[in-house]
């Protein structure tokens, strides 16, 4: 029995690690943001630039959502799982190597070598919504919590690293003379350690994502064989042994379905989810934090991230299945994003500024909103899967409407943010 529960533990920590491999490189490359916006030309700029690079990667996934309708058959899922992964870690390394170097578009500087191995991560992480979900059809429903538990360790894990390497602090001490004279003296205490050390360590957890994901399906730690051949059995609602892990792809019946028009309205739902999770938060949220400090800003981003697979634990204990519980959270949701769309309008003057009331609100409102999307995104996915034709779809369609919605936030964002500057003047 020990082994069997060693085995289970094993292939649960696999699968978080598989899932973290996911985003990891975004959600790196912007908790780093209150360090890169002071060294690149983009200053406060950056994130909404980096929202739309992001979101011009999409291309990616849905080239990929056309071959898989017209070649379905001639697709190798693991194979193609297992490039991205590498992919990824080529990003990492190229962004650990040339972020700072710049490039003039026009008349102006931009952050050329960041946006280019940015670019290269993107492309990884946008498409692992529409190949790697879906490919968690293949196991049983405790592991897709597992695997957004996963999805949320990408954001937590560098959130914990920033934390640790902090972000530079300017201290000025004052000093009199004999003569009555005071001498200002400013010093800069610099992070514990470096950008360049930051986005390596992250290369070396895509490293081991990828290594997870090739135990996860290669190797015995995965209980591949343990997958049944009778595509067309159901999900037993309580499994009898935790080592049972694996069940095949199968077609969901009738009464596991939801109506069609449940099934559109979690499918708009998501895509409201994945705009403002991809791409309203993290274009406002630099606006909305940074007039109370650079601190502020840091830990709204960090512990707003850190937030994620608290909240995805949440769906252990906690299940919806309503779709009007769904709607109602994401209603609630959007009040604490709306606050923070609020504060980046109000930047020139933020809200409650002398007191610190303000700054705190301003975290509380980052960690809501975040934990909120994970925990909605994390409990709509099995609703979705369990509702369409079969899990594969149903998680394939979950992962295309929310890129949908973060395509389409990125677009408005960015024109708010940039064209009409509506944000911080």
């Amino acid at each position: 029995m020990n082994s069997i529960n060693f085995t289970t533990v094993i292939r649960h920590i696999l699968v978080v690690a598989f899932g973290a491999g996911s985003w990891i490189g975004i959600n790196a490359v912007w908790v780093e943001l209150p360090l890169l916006v002071n060294e690149l030309p983009e200053k406060w700029d950056l994130p909404s630039y980096m929202v739309v690079l992001v979101q011009i990667t999409c291309i990616a996934p849905l080239l990929y959502g056309v071959v898989k309708h017209f070649y379905r058959d001639r697709l190798n899922q693991p194979v193609l799982i297992a490039a991205f992964l590498v992919l990824s870690a080529f990003g990492s390394l190229l962004c650990a190597l040339i972020w700072r170097k710049t490039t003039y578009i026009g008349n102006a500087e931009h952050s050329g070598g960041l946006f280019g191995a940015f670019a290269i991560i993107s492309i990884s992480s946008t498409t692992s919504d529409l190949l790697f979900m879906p490919y968690m059809s293949t196991f049983a429903p405790k592991y897709l919590t597992m695997f957004f538990v996963g999805m949320g360790v990408s954001a937590l894990l560098p959130s914990v690293i920033s934390l640790i390497q902090g972000v530079g602090i300017t201290r000025t001490t004052e000093q009199q003379l004999a003569n009555r004279t005071i001498i200002s003296t400013t010093e800069y205490i610099p992070p514990l350690f470096s950008v360049e050390v930051f986005l390596f360590l992250i290369f070396a957890l895509v490293i081991v994502s990828f290594t997870s994901f090739c135990l996860l399906h290669w190797t015995s730690l995965g209980g591949r064989s343990e997958m049944t051949n009778d595509m067309e059995r159901k999900y037993a609602s309580e499994e009898k042994s935790e080592d049972d892990a694996n069940i095949g792809e199968q077609t969901i019946s009738e009464a596991e379905k939801i109506s069609k028009s449940k099934f559109c309205i979690l499918l708009f739902l998501t895509t409201i989810v994945g705009a403002m999770q991809n791409s309203i938060m993290p274009t406002v949220l630099s606006y909305a934090a940074e007039p109370y400090s650079n601190l502020t800003y840091h830990l709204s981003n960090s512990l707003g991230i850190m937030a994620n697979p608290i909240f995805c634990l949440l769906q252990f204990f906690v299940q919806v299945k309503r779709t009007r519980t769904f709607a109602i959270l994401t209603f609630i949701t959007a009040i604490f994003v709306g606050y923070i769309i609020l504060l980046g309008l109000l930047n020139k003057n933020p809200l409650l500024n002398n007191s610190a009331i303000g700054p705190v609100l301003c975290i509380i409102s980052s960690v809501m909103s975040s934990g909120l999307l994970a925990y909605l995104r994390a409990t709509m996915a099995p609703v979705l899967r369990d509702g369409a034709k079969s899990h594969e779809n149903g998680l394939f369609w979950c992962g295309a409407f929310t890129q949908i919605g973060s395509f389409i936030g990125a677009i408005v964002m960015f024109l708010l943010s940039n064209v009409a500057r509506v944000f911080g003047g």
